[in-house]
């Protein structure tokens, strides 16, 4: 935070320049003028996405948010503190009231939108007002942001197929205070977290999930407040929710599983007929063939006996 702050009051000496700014009643947006199309584009999306999460989570106006939309990517990593992931589109920084964007490329545009990325970032925002400024742990940070848009191009039925087919998962404990940052094991970490806040919603309610915050921001601890939402602390929702996974996911990838295999077999069984009935063919012509021979060769004249007498008749 103290990185930010300092960084807010060098910004205009720091970053390359022409800046612009496109405020709204809630947001200041600060953009390179070679980005003034995306950054109008963003600029619509803002305050609906703002009063869509403040409704949803209930909570607090956050106050006035800094967007920097950088130019390039090498500026976005540039401008922050170190430690910020490779694959990362967008960053927030609640305490300092800023999220960081960049523009997205070829791979990232082909299952992001950057409001998306906006959303993402924001909604981890206005979870930190909502809890009060507690830190929640990071999978339920993360699994709530990913309500609102996805920081990653990941696709999350794969993982959670796995999960379902084999029943392993990176326990809740593991992903408290930070994820695996690449590698299957943060595409499961992410997947993971999202479906189990997506679960515990769809079961209990927006209510009850409500319920869960409002202990959190108390500063009750984890169990305690999810039983309090939930009737329940997390080892038995967690089991609960591998008990849908796996009657969800997992059904769904032993089925696509046992249709592929089904295929493959059906496939392999008319290449191993078509190949069957070619060699048959290839046989027959060949016995066909000897046939021949043997029949010509039986027919022929003896080349050692003299040829008949040949007679001309006048």
């Amino acid at each position: 935070m103290a990185f930010i702050l300092g960084w807010l009051l060098l910004f205009s000496i720091k970053a390359p320049g022409p800046w612009l700014d496109a405020n709204t009643a809630h947001f200041q947006l600060r953009y390179p003028l070679a980005l003034e199309k995306t950054a109008q584009d963003l600029k619509e999306h803002l305050e609906p996405i703002r009063s869509a999460i403040l409704a949803d989570l209930s909570a607090p106006d956050p106050g006035a948010v800094l967007v920097i939309l950088a130019p390039d990517r090498e500026t976005f990593f540039a401008l922050q503190p170190p430690g910020v992931p490779n694959w990362a589109s967008g960053t927030s920084y609640p305490g300092a009231r800023t999220i960081f964007l960049k523009p997205l490329d070829a791979r990232e545009i082909r299952a992001n939108t950057l409001p998306g990325i906006f959303a993402h970032e924001l909604a981890h925002l206005i979870l930190r007002e909502r809890l009060r400024g507690t830190s929640p742990p990071r999978w339920l940070d993360e699994g709530i942001a990913n309500r609102y848009g996805r920081s990653l191009s990941w696709d999350f039925p794969g993982p959670l197929m796995e999960v379902g087919i084999t029943g392993n998962f990176i326990p809740w404990a593991d992903l408290a205070d930070g994820f695996p940052e690449t590698g299957p094991q943060a595409h499961l970490a992410y997947a993971q977290s999202t479906d189990f806040i997506q679960f515990l919603i769809k079961t209990y309610g927006p209510a009850a999930f409500a319920r869960f915050l409002d202990r959190l921001a108390a500063g009750e601890e984890l169990d305690p407040a999810l039983t309090a939402g939930f009737g329940r602390d997390l080892a038995p929702l967690s089991a609960a929710w591998q008990r849908r996974v796996r009657w969800t996911y997992g059904l769904i990838g032993l089925l696509t599983g046992g249709i592929t295999l089904w295929f493959a077999m059906a496939w392999l069984l008319i290449w191993a007929y078509a190949r069957k009935r070619k060699t048959s063919r290839l046989r027959k012509e060949l016995w066909d063939l000897e046939d021949r021979a043997a029949a010509e060769e039986h027919s022929a004249p003896d080349p050692e006996e003299s040829p008949p007498e040949t007679r001309t008749y006048h």
